[in-house]
């Protein structure tokens, strides 16, 4: 819900004890909450032996029970028939769509009919799919977490959530993250499924505890006692959910084949390192407005890691950051001029998170130019690319180069920062009192960057242009 910006219609499919809408209905954007569900006995059963579950008595223009509140709209039908009627076919969808579905069903690895229909079946997802709104998203609730020995889950009783996984990142769902949490009463880590259509969803999702505390001190109904409605849930909590257990990781590893970012998780023992002891900054030689440069002290053989103890050190502007700095920019420059040139002089613009941020290197790597004409002698691990800034074809962005990501990826959510700034090696032998240079066509952010930034490297490169942290030291 609080991954959303503006949450106003809401399905539930299942949630027949009522809590799920309960917590539907604390959001005072929803103008309604539809729950599905093929059993109404257990409703009534739920409503008179477990009340607090459904109770909405201290919510501000609620009623006691939460399937009488205003907003709340309950069909006590097959959930994968509902959706299918109004949504498999596009051609004739007349109910409004949703902003949030959420799946409060049976678990994955339950072994019956309808979980196979729910997990499985490529019309009832695809309904799910058409009945959301353009930047709609999907939450699913998908059993225990696996253990931290678990194989790939093709091979396992949990088969069902492994094959949702795919049939959702085959729909045109954008992104996916797997989140778990431990305070709900289970024997084990309970893990839960997000998915969206927009890629924007990741900015929400990654944002920090102080914005999520906001939007729930701003987004929660008041509640008649003056008691927080949220007991369990903070900004901190949601921060959390962030970065997937490492047991999910390892799971998604151990499927073949294995995807790329499992083969670089952390740094390599068998890599010699370069401390940063090892290097000066100095006027670079590769021309004359060039400003500051990288230099190695010792020799240093080619694959070898630099200043690795550094690397991660990064300063790092997440989209809401940069969104607030780009338009106080345009208000009050002159306060934030050095922050501003900072953040873009130094930094790499990256679309990891949804949107636009930019990640700074706070070590003496931040230094390191680039090597004009594929002159470059240090390159993040894996990159080799057979053309430069003058031979590259400015109207179209390589694949190569761009941030293209898998949807569903717990290994990189889980390592972001690594992948980020801690994957470069020397590409060759490197001699005492070299410069290093790296290849800045690697750091273009998005392919909406892409022509732009050629052409201020081919201007650079041929003398006819500066970067922008010499353009801001000699203003």
């Amino acid at each position: 819900m609080f991954a959303h910006a503006n949450v106003q219609r809401v399905a539930i499919v299942g949630g027949g004890e009522g809590a799920t809408l309960r917590e539907v209905l604390k959001h005072k954007s929803v103008q309604e909450a539809v729950m599905v569900e093929i059993d109404e006995e257990m409703v009534s059963i739920s409503r008179e032996y477990l009340p607090e579950w459904s109770d909405c008595s201290d919510f501000e223009g609620s009623s006691d029970w939460c399937g009488n509140d205003r907003r709340s709209t309950i069909f006590y039908e097959d959930a994968v028939q509902w959706f299918q009627k109004r949504y498999l076919d596009t051609e004739n969808i007349e109910d409004d769509l949703f902003d949030v579905i959420i799946m409060d069903a049976i678990d994955p690895n339950d072994n019956n009919e309808f979980s196979d229909v729910l997990y499985k079946s490529n019309d009832y997802l695809t309904s799910v799919f058409n009945a959301l709104s353009e930047d709609g998203i999907l939450v699913v609730q998908i059993g225990e977490s696996p253990a931290h020995d678990s194989p790939a889950e093709l091979n396992t009783t949990f088969k069902n959530r492994s094959i949702l996984i795919e049939i959702l990142s085959q729909l045109g769902f954008e992104t996916m993250h797997v989140y778990g949490q431990n305070h709900g009463g289970y024997q084990a880590t309970w893990n839960n499924l997000l998915v969206s259509k927009s890629v924007k969803t990741r900015s929400r999702w990654f944002r920090n505890a102080a914005e999520i505390n906001l939007q729930i001190s701003q987004g929660l109904v008041k509640s008649k006692s003056g008691s927080p409605l949220l007991r369990y849930f903070d900004g901190t909590t949601m921060e959390r959910f962030q970065v997937p257990g490492r047991d999910v990781e390892n799971v998604f590893c151990r499927q073949a084949p294995v995807p790329d970012e499992c083969l670089y998780r952390g740094f390599n023992p068998q890599i010699p390192n370069f401390n940063a002891g090892n290097f000066e900054v100095k006027q670079s030689k590769i021309s004359k407005s060039a400003g500051r440069g990288l230099f190695a002290t010792v020799d240093i053989p080619k694959g070898s890691y630099i200043s690795a103890e550094t690397a991660g050190h990064t300063v790092h502007f997440k989209p809401s950051t940069y969104a607030l700095l780009e338009k106080m920019e345009m208000y009050v420059s002159s306060a934030l001029d050095a922050v501003y040139f900072y953040m873009h002089g130094y930094g790499v613009q990256v679309h990891h998170l949804g949107d636009k941020s930019n990640v700074v290197d706070s070590s003496i790597l931040t230094f390191m130019n680039h090597g004009c004409n594929g002159t470059y002698n240090h390159a993040h691990l894996g990159q080799s690319y057979e053309f430069n800034e003058f031979t590259a074809d400015d109207s179209e962005m390589p694949e190569e180069y761009g941030e293209d990501r898998s949807v569903y990826n717990p290994a990189l959510d889980r390592n972001t920062p690594f992948w980020l700034s801690s994957l470069d090696l020397t590409t060759r032998d490197i001699s005492a009192g070299e410069e290093l240079l790296t290849n800045y066509l690697a750091f273009v952010g998005h392919s909406s960057d892409w022509k732009d930034d050629i052409l201020d490297l081919r201007a650079q490169c041929s003398g006819q242009d500066v970067g922008d942290v010499t353009t801001y030291e000699t203003q």
